[in-house]
């Protein structure tokens, strides 16, 4: 992480957090590490800046309604798995969240194929075909009661 870090451009940003919150969702990440970074995308990636400078963990544990001392600890694991990069300055810390899932150290519950896959069943679904041929999908499981 650099010093002056620039504000990337808006879409580029919506992108990486669009990208990075479908990543969060596909791997084996617990409760508060997935709040803890959620936040983080939001107040970087999604303001506009690849990095954000936190001046006391306590605003964190104000954003999340986590104990402050839960904040460090996750914090320090979401790293030591590299989903975060940490740097220590002198007046603030500062985060980045690790846009390239293929780096971090947990595992995955759902390969990015099966995701893609559910999402454009969901898509076809809520949003019509598309030119997609519903019947070149295969048949719908419905794995949950309906009401007849």
């Amino acid at each position: 992480m650099n010093e002056s870090a620039q504000p990337l451009k808006g879409e580029d940003c919506q992108a990486l957090a669009s990208r990075v919150l479908s990543d969060l969702r596909r791997h084996d990440l617990g409760k508060q590490q997935l709040v803890i970074v959620m936040t983080l995308v939001e107040i970087s990636y999604q303001w506009g800046r690849e990095t954000v400078k936190v001046p006391k963990l306590e605003l964190l544990a104000q954003l999340t309604g986590m104990q402050r001392t839960h904040v460090a600890a996750t914090l320090k694991e979401l790293s030591q798995i590299r989903v975060i990069q940490t740097k220590k300055h002198e007046q603030y810390l500062e985060f980045r969240v690790v846009p390239d899932s293929n780096l971090w150290r947990c595992r995955p519950r759902v390969s990015p194929g099966t995701s893609r896959n559910a999402l454009d069943w969901l898509r076809v679904h809520n949003f019509g075909d598309g030119g997609v041929k519903l019947m070149a999908l295969g048949s719908v499981e419905v794995d949950f009661p309906t009401e007849d």
